[in-house]
């Protein structure tokens, strides 16, 4: 008998854990992470007299 006992609150545990996990994993992935922003830019017209016009995306 007693071993059922154990049995059957190891599995209420084991099914509680489970309904929390996925709560878990978003909250983890909350949190920020290293990101770097990159940006290229390119001159796309550039004559003295007229003007210069850059673009620049990332």
């Amino acid at each position: 008998m007693r071993l059922r006992k154990k049995g059957h609150s190891f599995w209420s545990v084991f099914a509680i854990l489970m309904i929390i996990f996925p709560y878990l994993l978003s909250v983890a992935s909350a949190f920020s992470q290293k990101v770097e922003a990159v940006t290229t830019g390119e001159v796309i017209f550039d004559q003295e007299n007229l003007g210069r016009v850059e673009v620049s995306y990332g």
